[in-house]
């Protein structure tokens, strides 16, 4: 059994948890990669969205979610479907419509529950 090391990270917090690395290359504790994250997702995200395209998150796992990578409340969807895709397999591809909590309205495409989505900021 090893035991847990205790980790010293750029935003001057200390954990045994496992930490993130920023894309600036900051490596941070998780309660400020949550905060991060959340902050960037209820940001203006349109000019955002203008040069890299969609905002990454997960579905929850029981769908009525757009959450960060801990499980952190970024949009309750709105709605949910499927569709097959590809040729001779048996795959789908998740579609939602989502709600942040500043009413705004965001679509996308998930593998589905629990998994890696991408979002985008509805044209208003």
């Amino acid at each position: 059994m090893t035991t847990p090391t205790l980790t010293s990270y750029d935003c001057g917090h200390s954990s045994y948890q496992a930490g993130a690395h920023t894309p600036n290359g900051r490596h941070i504790c998780r309660d400020c990669a949550e905060r991060e994250e959340y902050a960037n997702f209820m940001a203006d995200t349109r000019e955002l969205q203008r040069d890299k395209g969609a905002f990454f998150c997960y579905l929850s796992n029981d769908e009525r979610e757009l959450t960060t990578w801990t499980g952190y409340k970024l949009a309750q969807v709105t709605a949910l479907w499927s569709q097959r895709v590809g040729f001779g397999y048996h795959t789908h591809r998740w579609y939602f419509n989502a709600v942040d909590a500043m009413g705004r309205k965001w679509y996308g495409t998930s593998a589905g529950r629990g998994m890696y989505a991408r979002a985008r900021l509805a044209k208003s």
